[in-house]
């Protein structure tokens, strides 16, 4: 059934290919008044005259219901669980610490002084830095943001400053590990040691992915590493 209500078609080019707005409403010349409407708001956001309405109404959304869109869309595309939960964590954290309520609060200024304030090391804060930058080029890419206002700023300086360099167990230290620990602990302690598999990776194995014939050895799948 066709709908009673007016709808508009427009272009802001010459050759340019016809976009249809719904007008909703019945009468012709409040359809006419609001299609010119339309049409000239979209000549200003492409000349930059006024910025685009869909930045506006971001602009006008609290930083917490923004990030939530992001922790949703994260998800959505399948990330690590973890991953999203310490991305998220990450800026929120930064938001509550910096005093950070709306789009207009992120400004290069304000996130220098929250990470002068801060006494954490220098890895910690490069991944503070990460998190909130994919955040805000998120919000780039859906034309909700014009510009990262946080793209220029100079990262911390990471190298030499490992708080804690890494280093492999010695094996008199996993002797120690594993005697310390509930039997069962230890022997899921050993089976790490001794395969190089992660958490995670070990925990999604099945018995198919174990060969412990003559030559011992574990199959963890790709989709799992």
């Amino acid at each position: 059934m066709r709908s009673p209500l007016f709808s508009g078609r427009y272009s802001l080019r010459r050759g340019e290919s016809l976009l249809t707005v719904a007008l909703e409403t019945t009468d012709e010349r409040v359809a006419r008044k609001r299609l010119r409407d339309i049409v000239a708001e979209k000549q200003r956001e492409a000349e930059g005259i006024v910025v685009p309405a869909l930045v506006r109404s971001a602009g006008a959304i609290s930083l917490v219901a923004l990030v939530a869109e992001y922790r949703a869309d994260l998800a959505g595309r399948g990330l690590a669980p973890g991953h999203v939960r310490d991305t998220i964590g990450r800026i929120t954290r930064m938001m509550r610490g910096a005093g950070w309520s709306l789009l207009q609060d992120v400004r290069p200024d304000a996130f220098t002084r929250w990470r002068a304030s801060v006494k954490w090391a220098a890895k910690t804060k490069s991944e503070y830095q990460t998190s909130i930058n994919a955040f805000l080029n998120w919000l780039v890419r859906g034309e909700r943001l014009l510009v990262n206002p946080l793209a220029k700023v100079d990262r911390v300086e990471i190298r030499g400053k490992a708080v804690r360099k890494s280093r492999a167990f010695t094996v008199d230290e996993i002797r120690a590990l594993v005697k310390a620990a509930p039997a069962r602990r230890g022997l899921v302690y050993l089976f790490l040691a001794y395969t190089g598999a992660r958490k995670n990776e070990a925990r999604a194995l099945r018995w198919c992915d174990l060969s412990l014939g003559e030559a011992p050895c574990v199959l963890i799948r790709a989709e799992n590493t």
